[in-house]
């Protein structure tokens, strides 16, 4: 998390440091589409935004209980490599908000884990604006991963995996948006989520799990205001994307305003059998963390507050 301290300290003694670290020359307002002032005060003070969510996942046509963490964080990322910036010699380089996306659940026995980073330049806001996807699952059968890489306005696909249909395969997709890329983008401009019909790649962490095709999807996208009453917090924005093929609904909420903070979302597709289930996410707790220097015996006991104090 070297950036992290790196552009906070550049941030509270020089703006033209945080220029020239950043190696980029900074937007104008019209560049940043969301609420400039959040862009440039907290996501620099040297800390991450964890998110705890209480999960409840859908699997062999049963509900699983289970937990999420969302962990959102700047970094400076290099676009040329596609690796986190951390000897600052290499003048191809970006500030990405980076998310951190992990699940974990039981089924019966065993268990599962899954895990995405989603590499979002903070400004410049493109279409579709991720410069690299990495998603793996794990569980007592295997392991399996895919990573998508922004090449020439192309995604090229590494798909490794244990089942024989799957196998390992490398290939390319059009430069579609992708439903992991757009959680980024709630936070950094939501009022440039795109609406109407579009194509969308599903996230990667459901395709891995339910074996679909990593493969663009025809989808209706909509972003309304929250009226619903499983999500409690008042002045919520609802983000919803149907894909037609897969018969799948999902919606991700969030707060009206900056940083526009995730409370929770839904997912409901035909599961085990054709079984219609809904996987459902709420958040239990929120807060800024330097996570990375809370390593010592006796820093276990920061878990409790996010409800994940037993277990792993």
């Amino acid at each position: 998390m070297k950036a992290l301290h790196f552009y906070s300290i550049v941030f509270g003694f020089s703006i033209f440091i945080f220029i020239l670290g950043c190696q980029e020359s900074k937007p104008s307002a019209q560049t940043i589409s969301s609420d400039k002032a959040v862009l440039d005060t907290y996501w620099y003070q040297g800390k991450a935004e964890v998110n705890s969510y209480d999960l409840q996942q859908e699997r062999y046509g049963t509900i699983r209980p289970g937990h999420a963490i969302l962990i959102f964080v700047t970094e400076d990322f290099l676009t040329d490599k596609q690796v986190k910036n951390e000897s600052y010699t290499d003048k191809q380089s970006t500030l990405v908000l980076k998310h951190n996306l992990i699940r974990r659940f039981t089924t019966g026995l065993y268990d599962y884990s899954l895990m995405s980073s989603v590499f979002s330049p903070l400004y410049n806001i493109s279409k579709p604006n991720a410069l690299k996807i990495t998603t793996t699952l794990q569980d007592w059968c295997g392991t399996s991963s895919v990573q998508l890489n922004k090449r020439d306005e192309k995604w090229k696909v590494s798909l490794r995996s244990y089942f024989e249909k799957e196998n390992d395969q490398d290939f390319n997709i059009d430069n579609v948006y992708t439903e992991d890329e757009l959680l980024n983008l709630i936070r950094i401009a939501p009022g440039k989520l795109p609406i109407g019909n579009i194509e969308v790649l599903p996230m990667l962490q459901s395709a891995l799990m339910l074996h679909w095709p990593i493969t663009a999807n025809q989808v209706k996208a909509s972003l309304k205001d929250y009226k619903g009453t499983d999500f409690k917090a008042k002045n919520l924005r609802v983000y919803t994307l149907e894909f037609m093929a897969i018969n799948r609904s999902v919606s991700y909420i969030f707060e009206r305003e900056s940083p526009y903070k995730i409370v929770g979302w839904t997912e409901t597709y035909n599961g085990k059998d054709g079984k219609v289930l809904t996987t459902k996410a709420t958040i239990h707790n929120s807060s800024l963390e330097a996570y990375w220097t809370e390593n010592k015996p006796g820093n276990e006991k920061m878990r409790a507050p996010f409800g994940i104090e037993n277990g792993y």
